[in-house]
């Protein structure tokens, strides 16, 4: 058994052994649609496979092939590179004024009916967090507020644990629209009581619609099974948590970065792998206590690609003042209140730009005879797989 050594990556792990095409082979009828689309991307992330630029020098001809990136979730180096861009975009679409960061999580108990409806229960995670928050500062405090939410499906132990992650104004605008309301607290005991509700409301409606499918037939039988079930849900303790208080946009942008294109697992907690199995290590942020669980190669693959999202699905959505289709007129009514002037974003820098700032030259000068080269060839994979070739004439 040969344990490998240095940085262990995702890429690795799928490809070595043929991992992920046997793990395809025996569970195809399982996996969704979405999930070797993903998967085929971070295969061939960089090797040409999914298009590229080529450069050329106009005098001595010599060359350079930049492959393209596959920009998925799944992977670190283009998390990384997304993450970075959308913190770059996002400054001007945030009020330089005080945010809260809120966590909505659920019972254990729902978790194998989420993933039995994934995209329609996944939307009610989104549409009872806002909800929540939105009747609360309406009913309350006679204010919207402006706040982005990112779901997250994964837990620091890999599991399927999907919660949603809010970052909120401490204030908002008033129901007039004519002040600003500042408030700094948010009380979780209530906020807690209006999500335990939302949640089991919406549930109870859309197993009367007969919308759902049931993972455990035998125990949700009926309607009066099911409403036991959600009864007996109603009794335990759900949780909002209140994390950290932060001070200005430009922090929380940063801070939500962490959160908005982080992959499912940073490869550096990856801490061995050896053929047969791959052992990671995570701190529970209970107990302060650090484990290393020990997965075969497949119950690894299988805990990672639960939280590939299906195609087009939004992991981070705006609500309040921040949603989209009031975001221009309600920032610009709160800027004015508020005093402050709208910031331009960051400049997102070029492949061209990134490399000159990490290596101190540009990648374009050829090497040979200090000449600018020109863009002569752009490839890029169609949606068969196949490479669409475009020449480019020099300048």
């Amino acid at each position: 058994m040969e344990l490998i050594s240095g940085t262990i990556t995702i890429n690795h792990i799928l490809q070595h052994n043929n991992n992920w095409q046997r793990f395809y082979k025996k569970h195809y009828k399982l996996i969704r649609d979405a999930i070797p689309w993903n998967i085929d991307k971070i295969l061939n992330c960089r090797s040409g496979k999914l298009g590229f630029h080529k450069y050329q020098c106009p005098d001595c001809h010599h060359s350079i092939t930049v492959p393209h990136s596959c920009k998925s979730r799944l992977c670190s180096s283009c998390g990384v590179l997304a993450t970075n861009n959308w913190i770059s975009s996002s400054l001007n679409d945030f009020l330089d004024v005080p945010y809260q960061h809120l966590i909505f999580t659920i019972p254990s108990q729902i978790r194998s009916l989420i993933l039995a409806n994934r995209n329609l229960l996944l939307n009610m995670l989104f549409k009872s967090a806002s909800n929540t928050v939105l009747s609360w500062t309406k009913q309350n405090k006679s204010y919207i507020p402006g706040f982005i939410m990112v779901l997250h499906t994964f837990g620091a132990d890999l599991k399927f644990n999907p919660h949603i992650h809010v970052l909120i104004t401490c204030g908002g605008l008033s129901l007039d629209n004519s002040k600003w309301i500042s408030n700094f607290h948010f009380p979780h005991l209530a906020l807690k009581s209006i999500w335990r509700y939302q949640i089991i409301n919406s549930l109870r409606t859309l197993f009367k619609k007969h919308s759902l499918s049931l993972p455990d037939k035998e125990i949700f039988s009926d309607y009066t099974s099911f409403n036991n079930f959600l009864n007996a849900l109603y009794q335990k303790t759900w949780f909002v948590h209140l994390g950290k208080s932060l001070s200005d946009a430009s922090f929380t942008v940063r801070y939500i970065g962490r959160y908005t294109k982080r992959p499912v697992i940073a490869e550096s907690r990856i801490t061995s792998y050896d053929g047969q199995y791959v052992q990671f290590y995570f701190k529970d942020k209970a107990t302060n206590q650090t484990f290393y669980p020990k997965l075969t190669v497949e119950e690894f693959i299988a805990h990672l690609i639960r939280h590939i999202p299906d195609k087009y699905f939004r992991q981070i959505r705006y609500a309040g003042i921040f949603a989209s289709r009031v975001k221009s007129s309600l920032t610009a009514i709160a800027r004015n209140l508020l005093f402050q002037l709208k910031k331009s974003n960051a400049k997102i820098l070029s492949w061209r730009e990134r490399r000159i700032n990490f290596t101190g030259n540009d990648p374009l000068i050829c090497p040979k005879c200090l000449k600018k080269m020109f863009l002569s060839v752009i490839a890029y994979a169609n949606k068969y797989g196949q490479l669409k070739i475009i020449y480019c004439q020099p300048p």
